[in-house]
């Protein structure tokens, strides 16, 4: 019987072109599932606004860009935004948006990281509509001046 399965799961591991990946589950059953497609830059990139609604740039793998795709830092997995040269700048909130607790003591700097690639501007997407004021909390992003492009 084993020799059955073996010839069986080489016979079919022949058939499977590099577009698909076999997986086997236990000796005699196997199914063939089609990757998902590679993700592009576009579907990467995460778009920040400033507080009043006003687009201001993007986040690509972990990485700050102003609109003209300008590197300003990085992102933590906890959230906390880095300006490029190690300081702290705000945490992400909401996903689009980096602010500062007014309250919280500075920050000790990071290591800077090493400067990335830069990357394409892409589609600049509509700005929203403001949120409200949230007491305690600043816009990080009013130090940077508006941009041009």
């Amino acid at each position: 019987m084993r020799v059955h399965v073996a010839l069986i799961m080489i016979a079919l591991a022949a058939i499977c072109s590099a577009t698909f990946i076999c997986e086997v589950s236990g000796e005699s059953s196997m199914s063939v599932i089609a990757p998902a497609p590679p993700i592009t830059e576009a579907q990467d990139r995460e778009h920040v606004y400033r507080w009043n609604g006003e687009y201001f740039g993007f986040i690509l793998r972990g990485r700050f860009y102003r609109s003209d795709a300008e590197y300003l830092g990085w992102i933590e997995s906890d959230g906390d935004v880095w300006r490029a040269n190690g300081s702290y700048l705000g945490e992400l909130v909401d996903g689009s948006y980096v602010l500062r607790l007014t309250s919280r003591a500075i920050r000790a700097r990071r290591a800077a990281r090493a400067r990335p690639a830069t990357p394409s501007r892409g589609a600049r997407p509509a700005s929203r509509a403001g949120r409200a004021r949230r007491s305690g909390w600043t816009d990080a992003l009013d130090e940077y001046p508006p941009a041009t492009n």
